[in-house]
């Protein structure tokens, strides 16, 4: 079941991703699915480097990560990649763990929606 062209609600910003639909079914579809395993490694990536403590190396995932995203019509995902971004520039911060998680959430929202896009 897919949402209609106009429909910006939900984790997939419908009047974003219309651009890419018009390539035609195919490669929109090889589209999805290179974005969603590239995706996917880089947030496993985010994670690893949360966890390493690392923080000045999220800045360069979480942009490449935010790019793709928007170009995908994620805006949600995008944005918690720029809060990532931003933070990750500048001094450590408490709050790191808890937005690289809501990217991972965010995230699965984003892949159930473009799976759904491939039936």
């Amino acid at each position: 079941m897919r949402r209609s062209a106009a429909s910006a609600v939900g984790p997939i910003d419908q009047r974003l991703i219309a651009p890419l639909r018009d390539l035609g079914y195919n490669d929109f579809c090889q589209l999805i699915r290179m974005f969603l395993d590239e995706a996917a490694g880089r947030v496993a990536r985010l994670q690893a480097i949360q966890q390493q403590g690392e923080t000045p190396e999220l800045a360069g995932v979480s942009h490449a990560l935010k790019g793709t995203s928007a170009a995908f019509g994620a805006t949600r995902l995008a944005a918690l990649c720029a809060e990532v971004e931003e933070i990750a520039i500048g001094p450590a911060s408490a709050d790191m763990a808890m937005l690289v998680n809501a990217v991972v959430v965010e995230f699965e929202h984003v892949r159930a929606a473009l799976t759904e896009e491939l039936s």
